[in-house]
């Protein structure tokens, strides 16, 4: 788990209760979802991202779930395309 020491989380720090999904392949570039209920991922295994400004899908099959002091949800992912 060497590619966790590439993740900025000194940025993810500053944020309270938000879902984190951390690529594995990428780890300095993270998706941060707001204003979602966390319920719903916990028991999910791939997670779809629709980015709507260049038409793309990522496909981040979930590897594991970590939460923190301030209660976000961070997922650490591999990004399928």
């Amino acid at each position: 788990m060497e590619w966790l020491r590439q993740v900025d989380w000194r940025t993810i720090t500053t944020y309270t209760n938000s879902i984190f999904i951390i690529n594995k392949d990428k780890p300095e570039e993270y998706v941060v979802l707001l204003h979602h209920n966390k319920q719903g991922f916990e028991d999910i295994q791939v997670y779809v991202d629709y980015d709507q400004d260049s038409e793309t899908v990522a496909y981040y099959r979930i590897i594991e779930r970590v939460a923190d002091k301030k209660g976000n949800l961070i997922l650490l992912a591999e990004k399928e395309e």
